[in-house]
Formats: structure tokens, C-alpha cells, sequence
């Protein structure tokens, strides 16, 4: 299937690199740089998704780039084509939107999620890890899959990483149950069995997005816009998958949660399963 992109970006340095990454997934794309430019082909033609910068001026490339424009195009495009809107990639640059690290970037993550935006990609684009390429591919992959709909859990029989779906393990095991939440509160000891541990769809995410990112340590802030759920979900994922083992926060100056063994482990049997 051919996919076609709306790009949002005033920056010509940025939407260089931009149509770099979408010639190399063979995805064309129309370009706006302004506000009105945007509506105008949003409300005239069909897209795949849209990347959206985070700030942009409203009616001409030499006006004023403001956030609240960004937000209005959210609100006009959810208003007009509701369910069926395209999802948003928001591209952000903290230098050039003078956010504060943790809490204003926490607050207008959330804003636009609320607003239709359906992940967020930091600028500069990283060139490993949770590169622009990446998260376009997960943001199609994903389609259709919102919050609210069920998330399929996995077993994981060892400390290994070993996973294996639902239907098998009925298959191979069927009086096993899934763990009960004591069981799943004790950290995994390195190639000790226990009853199978259950991952909800946002925890297995979230162990992604850890695993992909190129730093060593996330803020919960990262995390959530990185992996795509609420801050909510993402504080209580990010609390069992300590619990379980899979993820720490390190002692020292640096802030955030990083994979442990087990979870990195448990993150590459679960990419090299998908390569299949």
C-alpha cells in the first residue's frame, strides 16, 4: 500500500530530512507551512498521517510560530473528519518552544494527546534507536488499535524472555492461570521458572520503548508520549515492570528508568520474534 504524508514544517533544514526518511519508505508526501495551509489540504485531500510540527506560524512562513496554531489544526481536524482523521506524529524541539523539561512538556503532551495526536518524536531526529522511520511504522502498524480496545497479553514462562501467546500456552498447559498480582510482584530471579508472568499490550510497549530509545535512562514524560498512553498507564506499567524485574531506576545523577537484563533480554526475544 502506497502512503501518502501531510507535513506541517516551516523549517526548511528539518523537512529536508524529513522527505530524506519518506523517500526511503517509498511514501510520498504535500508539504504546508503554514496554519492555513494545512487546513486547506487536510480538508481537500486524504493522507495516511500527518507530521506535525510542534510550533508553526498561522498564515505566512515569515509570520510567528506559536503552539496554540498546532493545537487548532488537532481541534479542526478531529471536528471535521472525526474517526476517520489521519494520526498525528507531533515532531517537537524543546530549544525552539522554550518547554521545561518535565512539566510543560508533561502538560502539553497530554493536551495533544487529548486533541488527536497519537505520538511524538523529538527534534533533532534521532539517527538510531526511536528514529522518524521507526515511529511512522508504528504509527501505521498501529492504526485503528485506540485506547479502550482490549490488549492481548503475553506468558513469559522464564526469566529468559521466552514468550509465547495465549492460545499456545492453553494448548501446552491448560490449568495454568494467569499470575495472581503477589506472585507478579516478585522481582524475576536470572533462570529461575515460576508460574507464567502476564504483560499487558501497554507494558510490552513500554518495554519497547525503553529498549529503542538511544539514551540510557527515560523520564516517565519520554516514556509516555514514546510508547503512546496516558500518564496514568504509563506510571502504573512503568511500577509492575519494577516490580516484575524488567525495569530500574539507576542510583546516581541520572533520572529515569533504563531496562534491566531480564527486560532487555525479554525486549530482543520479542524484536527477533517479530523479524520472523
Amino acid at each position: 500500500m502506497k502512503h501518502t504524508a501531510l507535513v506541517v514544517e516551516d523549517d526548511p533544514q528539518s523537512l529536508d530530512l524529513i522527505e530524506d526518511v519518506l523517500a526511503a519508505l517509498g511514501h510520498k508526501s504535500d508539504v504546508a507551512a503554514t496554519l492555513l495551509e494545512a487546513r486547506r489540504l487536510a480538508e481537500t485531500n486524504e493522507y495516511s498521517y500527518i507530521l506535525l510540527d510542534i510550533e508553526f506560524p498561522a498564515r505566512s512562513p515569515r509570520g510567528i510560530p506559536r503552539i496554540q496554531n498546532a493545537e487548532n489544526f488537532l481541534e479542526d481536524l478531529v471536528a471535521g473528519q472525526g474517526e476517520d482523521a489521519p494520526p498525528v506524529i507531533i515532531m517537537n524541539d524543546r530549544a525552539a518552544s522554550g518547554l521545561d523539561l518535565t512539566e510543560d512538556m508533561m502538560r502539553l503532551a497530554m493536551s495533544l494527546s487529548r486533541k488527536g495526536a497519537v505520538d511524538l518524536i523529538k527534534k533533532p531526529f534521532p539517527t538510531a534507536g526511536r528514529t522518524l522511520d521507526r515511529v511512522i511504522k508504528k504509527v501505521l502498524g498501529s492504526k485503528g488499535r485506540r485506547k479502550g480496545i482490549a490488549r492481548t497479553p503475553v506468558l513469559v514462562g522464564k526469566a529468559t524472555g521466552h514468550t509465547r501467546s495465549d492460545s499456545t500456552a492453553e494448548k501446552s498447559k491448560p490449568s495454568i492461570s494467569h499470575t495472581s498480582s503477589k506472585v507478579a510482584d516478585q522481582p524475576l530471579a536470572a533462570g529461575t521458572l515460576r508460574e507464567p508472568l502476564t504483560l499487558t499490550r501497554s507494558e510490552r510497549d513500554i518495554l519497547q520503548a525503553l529498549g529503542e530509545s538511544p539514551h540510557e535512562t527515560m523520564l516517565q514524560v519520554d516514556v509516555m508520549v514514546a510508547a503512546g498512553y496516558s500518564k496514568h498507564v504509563t506510571a502504573q506499567s512503568l511500577l509492575r515492570l519494577r516490580k516484575v524485574g524488567f525495569v530500574q531506576r539507576p542510583h546516581g545523577p541520572r533520572k529515569g528508568d533504563t531496562l534491566t537484563a531480564e527486560g532487555m533480554t525479554f525486549f530482543e526475544a520479542e524484536r527477533a520474534d517479530k523479524k520472523k
